[in-house]
């Protein structure tokens, strides 16, 4: 009988808090329908950029059905494309000819006629792309290698007799090097080569663990002062309500900056995540990443009574964030989405920096955006101390 009562008491409490009720059966829906949709638009398709390759070459990465292939007129637009991120991977031949009147494919005269000219093909990988960078050197590498044996065999009538064996091509059992002929040119933009997930993922984790820990220290911190009545003594005070908002920004902000300071140090020299930028550029980023949390949870703090109810808070505000954080390959259009999240700036202003080396002119947007979004946070949280606290 006394589980019956207890049971039912729970249940009548839980019926009246619209909230949790929200939070366990509106929410999940929600979030499940979000990740369908984000991996609906996620497309495995890889476009890799060519420049000058052989027809026999594009004829053969176009039989597989995550390949995409995109031309270029000159290797530095291709580079750009990779930069952007247009493209995941770029290649140039050179050695190749082809017969303006039937169109066949052969090689250079100064490639059949010296021992020590051969055919070349570039490729520019981007490092950032980890396993996908090394999966994708293999298939340029093999089509590169099937594209010679296929034109040898071709041109074979204008070979000396002899010279050349009568070569069946079966996938998987080429020689990359083919005697000398063949040179693969692979090169790494921003001499990123041979990175680790931890390194691809190491800026996002950097920019998702610290956003989610001040958020919560600041929510919870300002949630307690409320509680406490210590806020009620400090608006007593003939102060504005502005100078109340900054003041408690600036004091949990030291705390967030040695926060962000600590991890990041820890991230870099202890972990070893790639690092080909300045740390101080680094930390600089971190620093100012840390504003919009601590302002959001000292904003979201207002709408919550109980430290309970401040936790609610985490599947609506900081995990939709970690699906446009750069953890996945999203969609342009879901890219476009993302911008409306703080995160989605410190990760790419992270990434440019540890990646690619780039100083404050890559990513200051980055730093005004994020600037942006706390004074929004912040004028917002001056409204609600008129609002609700009756100043």
């Amino acid at each position: 009988m006394k589980i019956r009562a207890l049971t039912i008491r729970i249940l009548r409490q839980l019926s009246h808090d619209k909230r949790t009720l929200a939070l366990m059966f509106v929410l999940p829906l929600l979030l499940l329908t979000l990740i369908y949709f984000i991996f609906q638009g996620t497309s495995s398709t890889m476009t890799i950029g060519t420049v000058g390759v052989p027809e026999t070459f594009t004829s053969i990465l176009n039989k597989n059905e995550n390949i995409k292939l995109k031309d270029y007129a000159t290797w530095e637009l291709a580079q750009q494309a990779l930069e952007r991120g247009d493209v995941v991977a770029i290649v140039q031949a050179d050695g190749f000819t082809t017969d303006v009147v039937s169109g066949a494919e052969g090689f250079r005269r100064d490639v059949l006629e010296s021992a020590d000219a051969g055919v070349n093909f570039r490729i520019l990988l981007d490092g950032a792309q980890g396993d996908k960078a090394a999966s994708i050197r293999k298939l340029i590498e093999a089509a590169a290698s099937s594209t010679v044996m296929l034109i040898l065999q071709q041109a074979a009538s204008e070979v000396a007799a002899g010279v050349l064996p009568d070569i069946t091509y079966t996938p998987g059992s080429v020689d990359l090097n083919l005697g000398g002929l063949l040179t693969c040119q692979v090169e790494w933009l921003d001499g990123v080569e041979d990175v680790t997930n931890f390194d691809i993922w190491g800026s996002t984790l950097l920019g998702f663990v610290s956003f989610f820990l001040v958020f919560i220290v600041a929510g919870m911190t300002f949630l307690k002062e409320r509680k406490s009545g210590t806020l009620e003594k400090v608006l007593s005070a003939p102060v504005q309500r502005r100078e109340i908002v900054i003041g408690y920004v600036a004091g949990f902000g030291v705390i967030t900056v040695i926060q962000s300071i600590v991890v990041s140090l820890f991230v870099i020299k202890v972990l070893g995540v790639v690092m080909n930028g300045s740390l101080l550029a680094i930390l600089l980023i971190m620093v100012i990443s840390t504003v919009p949390p601590l302002t959001l949870g000292m904003l979201l703090s207002t709408a919550a009574n109980s430290e309970f109810q401040m936790m609610q808070f985490i599947p609506i505000v900081i995990v939709p964030q970690v699906f446009f954080s750069g953890l996945f390959s999203l969609s342009k259009g879901w890219m476009l989405f993302g911008k409306i999240f703080p995160l989605t700036y410190t990760t790419d202003a992270l990434n440019k920096v540890m990646f690619k080396g780039a100083g404050p002119g890559a990513f200051y947007g980055d730093l005004l955006m994020l600037i942006a979004f706390s004074a929004v946070f912040m004028t917002l949280n001056v409204l609600l101390l008129k609002k609700h606290r009756r100043i």
